[in-house]
């Protein structure tokens, strides 16, 4: 799992998915964070919530806006986080964060990886 970031997303994968093969990986699930993987944080606003108690009215009030309901296409969205949540810094915010995630989440790109995990593990057991 990678960020995309500004990169050509076809072009990272193919990228990853080369380096899994050449050192004996072929079977792994190569997954992109479309764009950063803040915008999967965005994507479900309870968690936040959960993670940041402190600043839960102003995150349902802004994450309930028009410009929020894709998360996958909000632009810088660890700067949005940063402007909402004062605390809010990435690596903390990926362990706060990391337990509390939920399938209700409005981002595309984590439902994907989601499911791609999720597809890994029956074909594993």
């Amino acid at each position: 799992m990678r960020d995309q970031d500004v990169a050509d997303c076809r072009v990272v994968k193919a990228r990853l998915k080369a380096l899994c093969e050449q050192g004996g990986h072929s079977d792994a699930l190569v997954r992109l964070v479309c764009r950063e993987l803040e915008a999967w944080y965005l994507g479900d606003v309870e968690s936040l919530v959960g993670a940041y108690p402190e600043s839960a009215s102003i995150l349902r009030k802004e994450l309930g806006k028009k410009r929020f309901r894709d998360p996958d296409t909000v632009v810088g969205p660890s700067k949005v986080l940063e402007d909402l949540v004062p605390e809010f810094n990435k690596r903390p915010g990926a362990k706060a964060m990391g337990g509390l995630l939920t399938r209700d989440n409005g981002s595309r790109s984590y439902q994907v990886f989601l499911d791609g995990v999720e597809r890994l593990h029956r074909e594993r057991a």
